[in-house]
């Protein structure tokens, strides 16, 4: 079955464009974003986490200042686009204008206006098989500015109740480090959210938990996955060896609160001209899985094995 393509309204959040197979659904807003808002298994659930309600929003005197009178920035939830490194009010820019689209061979390129003050232009190229879950996304970012250097920041908000898992970097490296972390000032390093294996870092969304959460690894692996609701989301990357990574050296951050949580990649940081351009992909694919507890690292690597994670 070919890949079908058309238009559709998602409530809340209005028009949207669906991409669907005979396994999966995808849904890209239109009249915002672009933000990935639906992925699921067309017997399944959405693993990402749109914002429903409408409740997550960021409020901050510098928006104003910056964007003009009344600017708020709105998480929507899904999955967005954002340049590193992170800084406010430039990295919380209203997205709220309509996004355009084309489909090409290459799959459907959405491209919404310039941004006004921050001068960058996205792109972000979606292509879906024909015969599986399986999702590329492309994001591109153009410098309209004067030369600067910066990074493609790729965030996924996912759904509540579920429990991640991150590969530990493992190259032999003799006397010498092999994994460097961020931990961000929040963080709480014995939070009982995160159990810090001997293989694999797991991180679980919790919604009684009383505040947020955030770490950053050099995730050689270039792999990530999110385990809720008989599902398994994988998302893969590229990670670069001896490239110029942000806060540190991170290619992969997560971060989790009461509401969802974040499965981040990063690009390493490009310094660009203007009108030259840097690009990151991602692959994602859906998989039916069963689950197991977190903290036990012998379930967890039966269960990565058992999802062909490796």
């Amino acid at each position: 079955m070919a890949v079908k393509i058309e238009e559709r309204e998602f409530a809340p959040f209005g028009k949207c464009l669906s991409l669907s197979n005979s396994c999966a659904e995808l849904l890209v807003s239109l009249d915002f974003g672009p933000r990935i808002l639906s992925y699921r298994l067309l017997d399944g659930e959405n693993v990402l986490g749109p914002d429903i309600e409408g409740k997550l929003v960021t409020e901050d005197p510098s928006l104003e200042e910056y964007y003009g009178e009344g600017t708020v920035w709105r998480n929507r939830g899904g999955h967005r686009l954002w340049v590193s490194p992170e800084a406010m009010p430039q990295t919380y820019y209203p997205d709220n204008d309509p996004v355009a689209y084309e489909q090409t061979e290459q799959g459907v390129i959405f491209t919404p206006p310039a941004q006004r003050k921050n001068n960058w232009q996205y792109a972000v190229t979606v292509s879906m098989a024909e015969d599986s879950s399986q999702v590329s996304v492309t994001q591109r970012v153009i410098n309209l500015g004067e030369t600067r250097k910066a990074g493609v920041w790729s965030i996924s908000v996912m759904d509540k109740g579920g429990f991640e898992v991150i590969p530990q970097p493992d190259r032999p490296t003799g006397l010498l480090e092999n994994r460097v972390f961020a931990v961000w000032p929040y963080s709480d390093m014995a939070d009982p959210r995160v159990c810090w294996g001997t293989n694999y870092i797991t991180l679980k969304q919790d919604p009684s938990a009383s505040g947020p959460f955030k770490i950053g690894v050099n995730n050689e692996h270039g792999w990530a996955a999110y385990f809720n609701k008989g599902c398994c989301f994988v998302k893969r990357f590229t990670h670069q060896m001896g490239a110029e990574y942000p806060d540190g050296g991170m290619s992969f951050e997560t971060y989790t609160c009461p509401d969802f949580i974040e499965i981040e990649s990063l690009s390493p940081y490009y310094t660009l001209k203007t009108g030259e351009w840097m690009e990151h992909t991602e692959h994602w694919e859906l998989k039916k899985a069963g689950s197991c507890d977190p903290r036990d690292q012998k379930a967890v690597a039966e269960l990565v094995k058992e999802t062909g994670l490796v």
